[in-house]
């Protein structure tokens, strides 16, 4: 082989280890500079209030899309759905499934900072939950009551005039706390994830969910990520045994990554108005 052919091996086989390295410079971020909030369960709190743990798939989205600013409003064991006994509560941290533990105080907990002006308003504010209204049934006997197009009947003014222990269907308090998010910051792009596959799921419960899910962001004309179907996470797949995940709900390190670098192009091509396909 001639000196040149060498040469030229040597550039392409140091290519190579860049991009699995991660090394190569990515094109710039369309969320660059922007103000992110991020909201939702357990899989999403592993990467911290400041996103700055790998257990969770915000570090590495936050690596690849580089926003001004993120923070994660994310509690292990958080629903969307309330209960008749949700009340305001913002204080509360309990890590685990609880009447006040809902997106909805998430949204209450946003708004008390902005107010105060601890943080700056977002650009985009992503809602990633319904794992925990699937798995725990029981808890959250009233979630299907209510279709997505009786959902929206509702004006506007009447939903937002509820208070949280009236909203007891995840149709419901999808349509509630979107509401409130598009009355405080009508400038901000709303993005909502599907749960993704866990082991844990009843099958029929889980499609019957993410499709009410993917229904209310339509009639709302909000973006829905469908990480069940997306993402490299596969329920049969972590049952037989675990790759993606630790326990067959929650994500090992190495599948928080591959779901943030995925939801990063994907939001990325949401943000500027792409399908993201």
């Amino acid at each position: 082989m001639s000196h040149l052919h060498l040469k030229i091996l040597a550039i392409l086989l140091f290519a190579a280890a860049g991009l699995r390295l991660g090394a190569m410079p990515s094109p710039e971020s369309s969320l660059k500079g922007k103000n992110v909030v991020i909201l939702g369960d357990s899989n999403t709190w592993l990467g911290g209030d400041d996103c700055s743990d790998p257990r969770g798939w915000t570090y590495e989205w936050v690596r690849e899309t580089t926003p001004r600013w993120c923070r994660s409003y994310a509690r292990s064991g958080a629903t969307w759905t309330n209960t008749a006994a949700t009340r305001l509560n913002t204080k509360e941290n309990i890590s685990v499934l609880g009447d006040d533990n809902t997106i909805y105080n998430q949204i209450m907990r946003l708004k008390e900072d902005l107010d105060s002006m601890k943080v700056p308003r977002p650009d985009l504010v992503i809602i990633a939950a319904g794992t925990n209204d699937i798995w725990f049934a029981s808890k959250r006997p009233s979630l299907l009551d209510v279709n997505a197009e009786s959902a929206m009947v509702i004006p506007d003014s009447d939903i937002l005039a509820c208070e949280p222990g009236e909203v007891v269907t995840l149709a419901e308090s999808l349509r509630y706390g979107c509401e409130i998010i598009e009355n405080m910051l009508p400038s901000a792009k709303v993005v909502i994830f599907t749960p993704m596959q866990f082991t844990k799921a009843n099958s029929q419960r889980f499609e019957t969910v993410t499709t009410l899910m993917e229904r209310m962001g339509e009639m709302m004309e909000i973006d829905v990520v469908r990480q069940d179907k997306e993402l490299e996470i596969n329920a049969a797949s972590e049952r037989k045994a675990l790759k993606l995940t630790r326990d067959g709900v929650h994500t090992n390190r190495e599948g928080a990554a591959r779901n943030g670098r995925y939801l990063a192009r994907r939001i990325c091509a949401l943000y500027d108005g792409k399908s993201g396909d």
